[in-house]
């Protein structure tokens, strides 16, 4: 699997709101299938997987975040904020 420098995938997707409070959501460029979506603490802890594109992290604490976001091309990481 390339990494997002490689495959460019950063222009291919967006997430948003940064920071957020209950949901955050993952948009694709028309191209890109997601595979999964992955939250980790800064420990490298994972929290919560999912393969939807907006995801509801209510149960989780306010911090920060890493979200690993996998799709055919490649994994995107991204630091996430949750209030």
């Amino acid at each position: 699997m390339e990494s997002i420098e490689e495959n460019g995938l950063d222009a291919e997707i967006n997430v948003y709101p940064n920071p957020y409070e209950n949901s955050i959501t993952i948009v694709l460029n028309d191209s890109e299938e997601l595979v999964n979506a992955i939250f980790y603490t800064l420990n490298g802890n994972r929290i919560l997987t999912s393969i939807k594109n907006t995801i509801e992290t209510t149960n989780i604490s306010s911090r920060v975040y890493f979200l690993r976001v996998q799709t055919k091309k490649g994994i995107f990481n991204k630091k996430v904020v949750k209030k």
